[in-house]
């Protein structure tokens, strides 16, 4: 029961920001007034959404939402479905050319918790199509000044 939600979870977020473009290296697509760098319209994003596991002294599984600008700023917020079942704000930065992202948590007092997840943000091409399909998010969730230093993997799909 729980892969068939997961499933329909990913399907149902996946489908909502499916726009149909031929397989580009951007996030946003082969638009070139749409790419992650060298746009000047700040308030043109692409939001993605994700579903992961965090893999600490246990496996956390979470959902996570992040709305990508051109300034290479990233904004969202993720929800551990076997935790503290709230939603956490994220806040960071992600370098379109390295592929790497960094994503701060912060609570509800607007300060950094220590927490944040580092990695990169790859793009899933189909084998068929050669368009894009989905996202993978990889990297390490950490804690400042802690042995926390976990590894995740996040994915988020798009259906045609």
């Amino acid at each position: 029961m729980k892969k068939f939600l997961t499933l329909l979870f990913v399907s149902l977020v996946g489908a909502a920001f499916y726009d149909g473009t031929a397989a580009a290296s951007s996030l946003f697509g082969n638009d070139s007034y749409a790419t992650l760098h060298g746009l000047s319209h700040a308030d043109h994003a692409r939001t993605v959404s994700f579903t992961g596991k965090i893999r600490g002294n246990k496996q956390y599984f979470f959902n996570m939402e992040l709305s990508f600008y051109n300034n290479q700023t990233v904004y969202g917020s993720y929800i551990v479905i076997n935790g503290a079942d709230r939603n956490v704000t994220l806040k960071g930065l992600y370098d379109e050319r390295s592929e790497s992202i960094v994503l701060y948590e912060y609570g509800d007092n607007g300060r950094k918790t220590g927490y944040y997840f580092v990695g990169s943000l790859s793009i899933i091409y189909s084998e068929v199509t050669y368009r894009c399909v989905g996202y993978v998010l990889n990297g390490h969730y950490k804690k400042d000044g802690t042995k926390v230093n976990w590894p995740f993997k996040a994915e988020s799909y798009q259906f045609s």
